[in-house]
């Protein structure tokens, strides 16, 4: 008999294979090891029946395992599929605990003793499967499911959270408590998804009982956490897409947290949607889906009359502050270390934003007022390790000049506005025990912040946007942001929403009568002008992504193209262009890059469509080809 099988591999087809074992022994959601051209691979069973006619392989063994996902889990996978136009062995792969995932833990028995998979040939494989599929184990340590001492059965609760719920708050924490205590009552396990790893120790001194599960933890502990899912005992558990994927045997409400948060977006790699996916399982696995945020997105401002909104924000105390700087500002500007000093002054504890760390160092005329200008293209000019300047417009260098040519002063050297720069600064002013700025990874740097609330200590903290997901609630009074257009990219079509997501996400880490103050050289942009006024503010950005056929409004696909000769590639993409154009609603179509990357010419072609017309439009069996949707 024939079966369909979802290869782990990064295709979106289902590939035909012929099964001669006993008909009776299989099912959907078995994993199986099969020939692919001309190596093995692992794929799972996905159709107990298949129409094609041609010439098929056969498998050559199955896994034998006590975990089958079930039915639930294969369409909640399938839907992600198609969704997101990836592999379905891939995401069926990325339910197994990291010691299944590793084939070095895949063993069959044979005439020779307990053997590897990973150390027989394709020909070896298929000479010992003749007569029939073999059977593969994993050989990991401690690899039962713990169960608990009695069965837990459904119990009717308190029903007071609905299906789909937008939570609005700046303080959340307790409210998900609220939620733990009763699932956990009824013997069922809620799943947080966190937008990055660096929230996680945010949420998990916030909430005590919860189980991280992402890639930052060792895999001993994932394997801990898998376990605990597959248990019959409630667990709370938080992650990203590794825990989106889990296989959760009592499944309880899906909270996606901050789901304006641009970590999203940054995390968007493997071409899933966090926030979409989301949805897509609790509508799968039937059960509560919830969203908290200290402000409404877009896409649910759009469909806010359709939705079950509960708004808990306290009215603001003190309005955010945005400020202009002048254009070309480049060194940390008086006025803004004159506020941060102010504040600390008067006690405050104050936390302070930058776009980076490092700075890039300039030739600046105290004279003239300006920075030294490349003198080919008008460019910026940086000095290098070596005291050589160069161009980051073009490809001049230079010897670094020592005065200015227009009024033949000294030329000095300035480092532009960074963590390390701004420090320097405010150490001269407060003291150098009295600025706090971390320049290593997580966990160690942050003990001092996630104390903070207890503590009460008062200084100066300055940060990255990166790191102030991972700040707990009330730990600061005044927040100085500086400059969030060189983070937050306004020529995505998306940056303004993240800057006035992120903002007012700034109040979750302020006390209530805290203050923010916000310096930009794009005052004037709306989503800045709008701060304080949410409703101006989403109808404004509701216009611009109607204009434009954006999300809500339209979906957006980026087709990525590659080719070791840049000719071809540009031949490949005229061709889409003209064959799809109109089909597709084509909208741009670009070089993402004039050199190689990893050996490859790269291209973009922008298409503005529903998903439908992309999947039946043929465009997805091209070579070469990768497609990553716009959310």
């Amino acid at each position: 008999m024939r079966v369909e099988v979802a290869l782990s591999l990064n295709t979106t087809a289902n590939f035909s294979y012929e099964w001669i074992g006993d008909p009776d022994s299989i099912k959907g959601g078995i994993r199986v090891i099969v020939p692919v051209w001309n190596r093995v691979t692992t794929g799972w069973i996905v159709n107990k029946r298949s129409d094609y006619k041609g010439r098929v392989k056969y498998i050559l063994g199955i896994i034998k395992d006590d975990y089958i996902p079930d039915e639930k889990h294969l369409r909640f996978v399938n839907e992600i599929s198609r969704a997101f136009m990836i592999s379905t062995g891939k995401i069926l792969d990325a339910s197994l605990s990291p010691g299944m995932r590793s084939l070095t833990n895949v063993y069959f028995n044979s005439d020779d003793g307990e053997l590897p998979f990973y150390k027989r040939s394709i020909k070896e494989l298929e000479k010992i499967s003749k007569s029939g599929p073999v059977e593969f184990y994993y050989k990991i340590k401690g690899n039962e499911i713990p169960e608990s001492q009695n069965e837990i059965e459904d119990r009717i609760v308190d029903e007071s959270v609905p299906g789909h719920l937008i939570y609005l708050n700046y303080y959340r924490n307790d409210f998900y408590k609220k939620i733990w205590l009763k699932e956990k009552d009824a013997g069922r396990t809620p799943l947080i998804l966190l937008p990055n790893n660096l929230s996680m120790e945010r949420y998990k001194s916030g909430i005590c009982d919860l189980q991280i599960y992402n890639s930052r933890i060792k895999t001993g502990e994932r394997e801990r956490v898998w376990k605990l899912a597959r248990g019959n005992s409630p667990v709370f558990i938080g992650g990203g897409e590794s825990a989106l994927f889990l296989p959760i045997k009592r499944p309880g409400p899906v909270i996606i947290e901050k789901p304006g948060s641009f970590f999203y977006d940054k995390n968007i790699s493997s071409g899933i949607d966090l926030r979409k996916a989301a949805r897509i399982k609790a509508g799968i696995m039937g059960v509560d889906l919830i969203e908290g945020n200290s402000c409404p997105t877009s896409f649910q401002y759009y469909h806010r009359e359709s939705l079950n909104i509960m708004d808990e924000r306290k009215d603001e105390v003190l309005p955010v502050l945005v400020k202009k700087l002048s254009p070309g500002t480049r060194i940390p500007p008086d006025q803004v270390t004159d506020t941060i000093i102010n504040n600390f002054i008067k006690g405050d504890r104050v936390l302070v934003i930058v776009s980076k760390k490092g700075s890039l160092r300039f030739l600046f005329c105290g004279e003239c007022k300006t920075i030294f200008k490349c003198p080919l293209c008008g460019g910026s000019i940086t000095i290098s390790s070596d005291n050589s300047i160069n161009c980051m417009s073009c490809s001049y260098t230079h010897e670094k000049p020592e005065t200015c040519e227009k009024c033949s002063s000294e030329l000095k050297i300035i480092e532009d506005i960074s963590v390390r720069s701004l420090k320097k600064k405010l150490v001269d002013r407060a003291g150098e025990t009295s600025v706090i700025s971390f320049e290593t990874k997580l966990p160690n740097d942050y003990e001092a912040i996630l104390k903070r609330p207890e503590t009460g200590e008062k200084n100066i903290v300055i940060l990255t946007p990166s790191e102030v997901n991972s700040i707990p609630e009330n730990s600061f009074d005044s927040i100085v942001f500086l400059k969030p257009e060189s983070f937050f990219d306004l020529n995505n079509y998306k940056g303004g929403e993240q800057i006035f997501s992120f903002i007012k996400g700034l109040r979750e880490t302020l006390s209530p009568e805290g203050k923010i103050d916000v310096y930009s050289v794009f005052h004037f942009h709306y989503s800045m002008k709008n701060i304080n006024d949410e409703v101006q503010y989403m109808v404004r950005e509701l216009k611009y992504r109607e204009f434009f056929l954006l999300p809500p409004y339209c979906d957006v696909f980026n087709l990525e193209m590659s080719d070791r000769d840049i000719r071809k590639l540009a031949g490949k993409m005229r061709d889409i262009f003209n064959e799809f154009r109109d089909l597709l609603n084509i909208k741009r179509i670009n070089l993402l890059s004039r050199s190689q990357i990893r050996g490859f010419y790269k291209g973009s072609i922008q298409i503005h469509t529903e998903q439908e017309k992309v999947i039946n439009s043929g465009i997805l069996n091209l070579k070469n080809l990768k497609i990553k949707g716009l959310y």
